[in-house]
């Protein structure tokens, strides 16, 4: 971080933003208490990746650390895939404080690597490796539900991690929506109230190719060649974000579509669409610095096209009174419609069900987001009576947590509704045409 000057900004995205959160919003969803029917921890944790998404929708999956993994949105399996130039701009969410005393702490809300995750021909196999993380991590499912338990000995404060998308048996609707519900709960561990801010940042991939053949001279994957995209802030009913557009992709590509990471809190928000032209890991020196100062998104994004692929950057500040606690929701959406038919190299498609439901991804935010706590409550039902059977905890966990597989890129819905599958997937592609 560094004392960069924080002049005035006139007409930015960030005063928009602002301006539209004024009257102060409630968050409509706001998460309950969630069940737990299995905890992990330690060296588990590497091995845990639960798929957050609606059936036949695509994924993206909180890793046992908090991390997001596995973007697989774009119509194709992506096992491991983040969509990155480098590895210092993965998405993530970021942690700022500042307690009574006026310390500033700064942190990727995410669990501690391995010793032996330092280890590359480059020294960065790692998303972000170089920034400050979080001390200790654990892991508690109850599918669809997830929760990270995140800790460090020199914050003021702890945070649960919380991302869940609705499952209502029955309700073939209500379990195939396009997106990722995060709740990041700030729980103030001192006498005195902190002031805490929550950051999501992420880089455009419209267009990019989660395919494993794409790589660069270093065998590191090199999502980004030939095309650009463009990002803009929008504030309608209560819900401020940033979404993600094509801009030099075919329209035919299956990574055409739109992405959005939206919030609906009603307090300090601030964002950011592009961080300009800069090499290597400067984008996210320069978010780094800007949120870190204060915990807002102060300075003005860079005109539109000085930045490939842009940065974008959505941010939540508030006051965490003492001994309490403060939740901040981020909702991500998507819609990505061509969607190839069995033969992956053809340009023959067959489409997706969700994306005749919502246009865009701002759409899906806008109408999606407003039922969260109902379905939220739908879920918990099934998932509470589930867990209140007499069954083994064994068999629950084999039967509650293989629901995912519904979830997973194998599973896909026609425009007419009816639920395709393949014989199965690997990493990167499906395989044996199915039913």
């Amino acid at each position: 971080m560094n004392g960069k000057r924080k002049g005035a900004v006139k007409k930015t995205a960030v005063s928009i933003l602002v301006a539209a959160s004024a009257g102060v919003v409630v968050a409509a969803w706001v998460p309950d208490e969630w069940p737990v029917l299995k905890t992990y921890d330690g060296d588990h944790l590497r091995r845990i990746a639960l798929p957050v998404g609606g059936i036949g929708t695509g994924t993206i999956s909180l890793g046992g650390r908090s991390e997001l993994t596995d973007w697989q949105l774009t119509n194709i399996p992506a096992i491991g895939f983040q969509p990155a130039e480098f590895g210092a701009d993965a998405p993530s969410f970021v942690l700022w404080t500042k307690d009574a005393k006026g310390a500033r702490k700064l942190k990727v809300l995410e669990g501690p690597m391995l010793p032996e995750e330092y280890l590359n021909g480059e020294g960065r196999p790692f998303a972000y490796r170089g920034l400050p993380r979080f001390d200790a991590a654990s892991f508690m499912a109850a599918y669809p539900f997830g929760q990270v338990m995140l800790t460090a000995k020199d914050l003021p404060v702890s945070v649960r991690v919380k991302a869940y998308n609705p499952f209502v048996p029955g309700d073939s609707e209500a379990s195939s929506l396009p997106v990722m519900a995060l709740a990041y709960e700030v729980e103030n561990l001192t006498d005195a109230p902190v002031e805490a801010a929550v950051c999501g940042r992420m880089r455009n991939f419209i267009g990019c190719s989660a395919c494993p053949t794409n790589v660069d001279w270093r065998g590191e994957s090199a999502v980004y060649k030939g095309f650009s995209g463009t990002n803009a802030v929008f504030a309608v009913n209560g819900l401020k974000g940033v979404k993600m557009l094509p801009k030099d992709v075919d329209s035919c590509a299956t990574g055409w579509g739109t992405f959005a990471l939206t919030t609906d809190d009603g307090e300090g928000v601030s964002a950011r669409t592009s961080f300009g032209r800069s090499p290597w890991y400067r984008p996210t020196v320069e978010m780094m610095d800007d949120f870190g100062a204060d915990g807002r998104l102060d300075l003005p994004s860079p005109e539109p096209g000085r930045e490939r692929n842009p940065m974008l950057a959505l941010a939540v500040k508030k006051t965490v009174p003492a001994k309490g606690k403060a939740v901040f929701p981020f909702y991500l959406t998507w819609s990505f419609p061509n969607r190839r038919a069995w033969q992956q190299d053809d340009r023959h498609f067959v489409g997706n069900h969700y994306t005749l439901c919502y246009r865009d991804a701002e759409q899906a935010a806008v109408e999606i987001v407003p039922r969260l706590a109902t379905l939220e409550r739908r879920t918990l039902s099934f998932v509470n009576a589930f867990l209140s059977s007499s069954a083994p905890v064994e068999l629950k966990e084999a039967a509650l947590f293989n629901l995912a597989v519904l979830r997973s890129p194998t599973v896909f819905r026609l425009p007419s509704g009816h639920l395709m599958g393949w014989e199965g997937v690997i990493d990167h592609l499906g395989f044996c045409e199915g039913t």
